[in-house]
């Protein structure tokens, strides 16, 4: 598959809630999977809200336009990028310090 990438992001949104997502980026396909969590203040813990497949290039047949638009959307709302080699614990209170 030469020219393509692929790399996976993790966002903290203005809501406090998470989306982690998981990307390829080529010509042709061109489309991620997203997982979205939100804060359950009963268990405390992030839990799956709604996942899909959204689509970066805008003629690819393989995603759903509805869940394209969910992400982009989420996307608009992001406060913070992190990573896992930023090595910090994911909770609603270190969520509130960052800026």
């Amino acid at each position: 598959m030469l020219g393509t990438g692929i790399d996976s992001g993790c966002v903290i949104l203005n809501d406090n809630s998470i989306v982690y997502s998981f990307a390829s980026h080529n010509a042709e396909i061109g489309g991620c999977d997203f997982w979205w969590y939100k804060y359950n203040n009963s268990t405390g813990k992030f839990e799956e809200y709604r996942s899909g497949l959204a689509a970066t290039n805008v003629n690819y047949e393989g995603y759903d336009e509805a869940d394209t638009k969910l992400y982009e959307s989420l996307m608009n709302n992001v406060k913070v990028g992190i990573w896992e080699v930023a090595n910090i614990p994911v909770t609603p209170e270190n969520i509130a310090t960052i800026k």
